[in-house]
């Protein structure tokens, strides 16, 4: 039997002590465990349910003043494995990326679907066991990269502003960007400072990326701004990565 998730069709924080005994009735979970996801939804409501259940839950959130939606589970978007990228050039024909370690390789304007940009507030780690998404300076035959760490990094630094480009393919390799992680010496742009440089990839990514394929935080993001707004701010990269799975899935089902 298929199961359903349901989404929100605009990101909003729900009142979780207001509808979590409404929401417990409707899922047959119990109370403090509502509450809980409600707090911690980032657009995705509840998975896993029967369309039933899933479509009683939807018309709940509506009547609510949140309008949602019912999605087959199988269309939730899934993501694969990230591949960093720390410089890029961009063509007309498409944009060509650098790990840290110098391996290229090209992507055509037909492979990007989705561009989702967020500034996040987490703490920068070394990467060990799940945090396994930043890099840290690591000592090589051709100088300092950005790379594997074996120890942690004592930061007071946020992470800051991230930039992820994904295709279509269920599952597949997506890139990311860290703002402050980012090289892009592209066109004298290696001499502006690093803000000024993310700004600048992504007002050239526009010619690949329709703006119909970002999603708002895209836009603020491509403005040179002293500080991100609260509504484009995550506490951590999985807060970020939940509201891109929502944001991704809402934007298939409406095209």
């Amino acid at each position: 039997m298929a199961a359903y998730s349901v989404l929100l069709k605009h990101p909003a924080e729900l009142p979780h002590m207001e509808l979590g005994e409404g929401i417990a009735n409707i899922t047959g979970e119990h109370k403090q465990n509502a509450f809980s996801r409600l707090r911690n939804q980032h657009g995705i409501v509840w998975d896993r349910l029967d369309e039933a259940v899933a479509g009683d839950l939807a018309t709940f959130l509506t009547d609510q003043g949140f309008p949602a939606v019912t999605v087959p589970d199988s269309d939730v978007v899934t993501f694969g494995k990230p591949l960093v990228c720390r410089n890029a050039d961009i063509h007309i024909s498409g944009i060509e990326v650098e790990d840290p370690y110098g391996n290229r390789k090209n992507f055509g304007p037909e492979w990007i679907a989705y561009a989702h940009a967020g500034f996040i507030m987490e703490l920068e780690k070394s990467p060990d066991g799940k945090e396994n998404y930043m890099g840290d300076l690591t000592s090589t035959q051709h100088g300092v990269i950005d790379a594997p760490g074996w120890k942690w990094k004592d930061s007071t630094d946020s992470i800051g502003w991230v930039l992820q480009i994904f295709s279509n393919v269920p599952s597949a390799e997506y890139l990311r960007i860290f703002g402050r992680r980012f090289n892009y010496d592209y066109q004298g742009a290696e001499f502006a400072p690093l803000e000024e440089r993310f700004t600048k990839l992504l007002n050239d990514l526009s010619v690949l990326i329709p703006e119909e394929h970002t999603d708002p935080g895209y836009k603020i993001a491509s403005e040179i701004l002293p500080k991100a707004p609260e509504e484009v701010r995550y506490e951590t990269v999985d807060d970020l990565m939940q509201r891109i799975q929502w944001s991704m899935t809402l934007h298939r089902i409406e095209k």
